[in-house]
């Protein structure tokens, strides 16, 4: 069940008006020879999974895109290299914005594969009694922690990743920007 207290409703045009917003805003950090990507997580929302495999921009699910089966991907976080924002992409930014569906970031790697396979590390985590979790380090409402908990040197997250943006819905129910960039080098 939803959690109904956290659940916003938005007016069609402002939500639209916002999107154009970020992906004008997107666009322009991405220029240079650096790329934008996209983390959006399927499992928020059966229909994103069919709206990203609609999309012309190289994609990859980010556990991993060989001998997963189409039902696991249909649940699972995809890394999205966006050279253009087609409708699939305009729909997933539309409709997720508010619904904590996505994060982007820049980098300089060329191919979305090595991206996830540098990405992908950070998404298990081993608890004190030595067991493994999955830890959902693209969720927008998780990520913001995680990077505040990194001490310089303690994390090669950054390594590949320049920049990032997390949508984040204030008390307010105003959008908002995070950013978050590399922690200086020693």
């Amino acid at each position: 069940m939803r959690d109904l207290e956290n659940t916003r409703f938005y007016d069609t045009q402002q939500i639209t008006a916002e999107a154009d917003i970020w992906i004008d805003y997107l666009k322009q950090a991405s220029t240079g020879d650096a790329s934008l990507y996209m983390i959006i997580d399927c499992a928020q929302d059966a229909r994103i999974y069919p709206e990203i495999l609609n999309s012309m921009n190289a994609k990859c699910c980010l556990f991993s895109d060989e001998h997963v089966s189409t039902r696991i991907k249909a649940v699972a976080p995809h890394l999205i290299k966006i050279k253009h924002v087609d409708e699939a992409i305009y729909w997933c930014i539309r409709e997720g914005l508010h619904r904590n569906w996505m994060i982007f970031l820049i980098s300089k790697v060329v191919h979305v594969s090595d991206l996830r396979l540098h990405l992908k590390r950070f998404s298990i985590v081993q608890g004190p009694e030595g067991k493994q979790y999955l830890f959902r380090f693209y969720d927008p409402r998780v990520l913001p922690t995680f990077i505040r908990s990194i001490e310089q040197g303690q994390s090669d997250f950054f390594r590949h990743v320049l920049k990032i943006w997390i949508p984040k819905i204030s008390e307010e129910g105003t959008l908002k920007r995070l950013v978050f960039t590399p922690p200086p080098k020693d």
